[in-house]
C-alpha cells in the first residue's frame, strides 16, 4: 500500500495531463483497497486530471468511473455512465459482467393472448403489460434478464407468483441473497432485506417486476430496446 502511494505521488509531482492506471489496487487487501480507492477519487477531483483506469473489479469501475468502457476480447461492448450501463446493458456480456450477484438470465418466449403479452419462465407466465416489443411483432425464442433486486417475495395467492425453493441463503447483515431452484424453472437469485425469514429447503413465492425485465436477441446477445411501455 505504501508503494502504491509513493508511485502515485511520483507521478503527480510531474503534473501530467493524463493519468494511466492499470489495476493499481489489484495486490492490496480488501480494507486497504477500499481506502486507496477513496484516496484516488479525492486526488483525481482535486487535481482535475483526466484518468484512464483499467480494472477487472466491477466495484472499482462503478464507484470510481464517471464513464465506463466495457471491453471483451478487445472489442468495446458499451460506453456510458455507471448508471446507464447498469440499468440498460447493451448485450448479455455487459448484463452478466456488471452487477453482483449476476443478472438472472433465462431462455423464454414472448406470447400474446387476447391483447395481453407474457414471458415464459419454465411453466410460469410473467405478464408484460403493453410491451413495445409485442407491438413491433416480435415473437419466438428470446432471452430475458432481471436483476436480483427486482425479484420480490410474493403471497401464495398472488396470481403472478412463481413457486420456488430456497437452495442457499447468504445473509450479509445488510441484505440477503437468496438462491432459488424450481421444478422446470431456471435457477434464480433474489436480493432482499436482511430481515428475510426464509431458510434453506423452504418453499417460497416470488414475483418478477415486469418493467425491470431486459430482453436480448438469442443469436447476437444484443439487447432489445423499448421493452416495457
Amino acid at each position: 500500500g505504501q508503494r502504491q502511494r509513493v508511485a502515485l505521488a511520483r507521478a503527480m509531482i510531474r503534473k501530467p495531463g493524463l493519468f494511466l492506471m492499470d489495476e493499481p489496487l489489484a495486490n492490496l487487501d480488501a480494507k486497504l483497497r477500499t481506502e486507496m480507492r477513496r484516496e484516488i477519487i479525492t486526488l483525481q477531483r482535486e487535481l482535475g486530471v483526466t484518468t484512464i483506469y483499467v480494472t477487472h473489479d466491477q466495484t472499482e469501475a462503478m464507484t470510481m468511473g464517471t464513464r465506463i468502457a466495457v471491453i471483451s476480447g478487445g472489442v468495446l461492448q458499451q460506453f456510458g455512465t455507471p448508471q446507464e450501463i447498469y440499468r440498460n446493458p447493451a448485450n448479455l456480456f455487459v448484463a452478466g459482467f456488471i452487477g453482483s450477484p449476476n443478472m438472472n438470465v433465462w431462455d423464454t418466449e414472448l406470447i400474446s393472448n387476447n391483447g395481453q403479452h407474457y414471458l415464459t419462465l419454465g411453466n410460469a407466465r410473467i405478464p408484460m403489460g403493453k410491451s413495445g416489443l409485442a407491438a413491433r411483432g416480435l415473437q419466438g425464442p428470446i432471452k430475458a434478464g432481471i436483476r436480483p433486486e427486482h425479484i420480490v417475495p410474493a403471497a401464495p395467492d398472488d396470481p403472478h407468483a412463481v413457486r420456488m425453493k430456497i437452495s442457499i441463503l447468504e445473509n450479509t447483515g445488510r441484505e440477503a441473497a437468496v438462491f432459488l431452484t424450481g421444478a422446470d424453472i431456471p435457477d434464480m437469485t433474489m436480493v432482499t432485506g436482511a430481515d428475510f425469514s426464509g431458510r434453506a429447503g423452504q418453499e417460497v413465492y416470488i414475483r418478477l417486476k415486469p418493467e425491470k425485465i431486459h430482453l436480448f436477441n438469442t443469436e447476437t446477445g444484443c439487447a432489445y430496446g423499448d421493452v416495457y411501455v
